[in-house]
């Protein structure tokens, strides 16, 4: 067992234990939520995003990626869980899942303490497609599970267009390419905000964390082939396209992470199961901090 995942589980720990103190409550977890959104994270991405060199065409292939896989799994998982027996508010859910990972708020900090900024960079260039999907393509696929009212995305979409986060990873991106830097003035502020971002994603995440599991053979089946699928279908992808290197890992790993915090915010919304949504959310949290040590293990 490393360091960085000893660290990161403290963490997660020291989040979870502070709820269940009552030091720290579920409006704290949001709030904490609000400043990695707006704050913390799009410090992160454009400092990393803007250290790192890349070409235009490395940059499209990771964002296509992260377009491609989430769809390829969602393909695979909408067949087998046919043979779950899962309302259509509770199956919808599940299939959202696989549309939105949490990136930002947990292998973020993976990467930066195992690989650095260089390879950090690449992965907030993948999370470009992700937050994408995460307001649109997740909104859609959970709001199929409604009992009655029309699908409509346009505040979803409105509220992609207004992610800091979003624009920090773009603007960095441009740096990038155009290989220009960041004045010294700027870095000196955004790096504070930037080494906040771990401490207060991995403790937001212990927040929110919930240990009362129930369905659990469905939780564990639908997780079992979101993980598994998404490794395999990241693995292949990156297979074809030729991939190697951290950009391999990256397609790679990336669909086995927790599933994104929007996935309940939308079951909330959508009045679907808020409580299966909840519970595979936090097993998803559980998974990921048991595997993501192995797999950053794995030779590319």
């Amino acid at each position: 067992m490393n360091n960085t995942f000893i660290t990161m589980f403290f963490l997660v720990l020291l989040g979870y234990c502070l709820k269940k103190a009552g030091i720290l409550k579920q409006n704290s977890g949001e709030a904490m939520v609000d400043l990695i959104l707006y704050a913390t994270l799009p410090a992160t991405c454009l400092l990393s995003i803007s250290r790192t060199a890349i070409t235009a065409r490395s940059a499209l292939t990771l964002i296509g990626c992260a377009l491609l896989v989430p769809l390829l799994v969602l393909f695979v998982l909408s067949i087998f869980s046919r043979n779950l027996a899962l309302t259509p508010d509770t199956k919808s859910v599940l299939l959202a899942s696989v549309t939105a990972t949490n990136l930002g708020f947990f292998l973020f900090p993976y990467f930066e303490a195992t690989f650095g900024l260089e390879a950090l960079g690449r992965l907030a260039v993948y999370d470009i497609g992700n937050a994408f999907y995460a307001y649109s393509l997740t909104y859609y696929v959970a709001a199929s599970g409604k009992k009655e009212g029309a699908v409509s995305i346009r505040d979803s979409l409105q509220k992609l267009v207004r992610l800091p986060g979003l624009w920090a990873s773009l603007l960095g991106l441009v740096i990038s390419l155009m290989g220009w830097q960041l004045p010294v003035w700027m870095t000196d502020c955004l790096e504070p905000l930037a080494k906040a971002n771990s401490f207060l994603a991995m403790t937001a995440l212990g927040v929110f964390l919930n240990l009362r599991l129930e369905k659990i053979p469905a939780l564990t089946a639908g997780l079992a082939v979101r993980v598994l699928a998404g490794l395999s279908i990241g693995f292949l992808v990156g297979w074809v396209l030729g991939l190697g290197g951290m950009e391999q890992r990256i397609v790679f790993m990336a669909p086995a992470m927790p599933i994104g915090m929007v996935v309940l915010i939308y079951s909330a919304r959508e009045k679907l199961n808020t409580d299966f949504a909840g519970q595979i959310i936090s097993l998803s949290i559980l998974t990921a901090l048991v595997i993501t040590p192995l797999l950053l293990r794995v030779p590319f």
